[in-house]
Parts: C-alpha cells; structure tokens; sequence
C-alpha cells in the first residue's frame, strides 16, 4: 500500500519511537520535542510539528514524530535531523530506548541516525 503524504508540495515526515519510559509528565516530554524539532532547519512552522502517543505498553509507550518539509529533497535530511536532536531530549526524559522503524535495534549511546530508504 502506497500512503502520499504530501499536501501541495508539502511532506510529512513520520519519525516512530518505541519504548519511551514514561516517568514523567509526557506533556513536558512532549513539549521539550516539540521545541528541538521546530528549531530544526527546514522544519515548516505551518503545519506545525507534533508528537502523538501511538501505543501504551506497561510503563512505555510508543510515540510517532511528525513534521513538515518544504519538498521531497529535504525529508532525509531533516528526519535525520529529527533524530539526532530527538535522543537527548528523550535521554532527558528518562527512555529506556529509542527505536526508529528503520532500524533493527537500540540506539547506542555514541548516536549515530539511519536515513530513511
């Protein structure tokens, strides 16, 4: 199946994260990502960025990541972008992991993003 995330030459980014522990408020949590994220280049103010709970596992829960770019060229650059400035803000907030679906495992502590593709 084919999912065009486009909007007049507008792409959506989907970052997905598993297994944030959740000992905090995900408000702050929630508010912290929204802050690095819309700070990023290229990153659109209009639609804004957002950060959505996606599953409640126990005592994490999985959350998806999503942005606007500009144009095609810029979705890899950014959703790595995304994914750096992502790990310390969820270090912060205590998160046993961080897992990007294009990735097989954990992130390392020496944080080193995989495009999508």
């Amino acid at each position: 199946m084919m999912i065009n995330h486009s909007v007049m030459g507008k792409i959506r980014i989907e970052i997905p994260v598993a297994g944030v522990t959740m000992n905090g408020d995900f408000s702050a949590m929630q508010k912290a990502l929204l802050e690095a994220v819309g700070a990023i280049p290229g990153v659109l103010k209009d639609p804004p960025p957002d950060v959505v709970v996606k599953t409640i596992n126990g005592p994490t829960v999985d959350i998806t990541i999503y942005a606007w770019v500009a144009d095609a060229g810029e979705e890899r650059p950014v959703s790595s972008r995304i994914l750096e400035v992502s790990k310390p803000v969820l270090s912060a907030q205590t998160v046993s992991s961080l897992t990007n679906s294009s990735c097989d495992s954990s992130v390392p502590e020496t944080f080193q993003p995989v495009p999508h593709g």
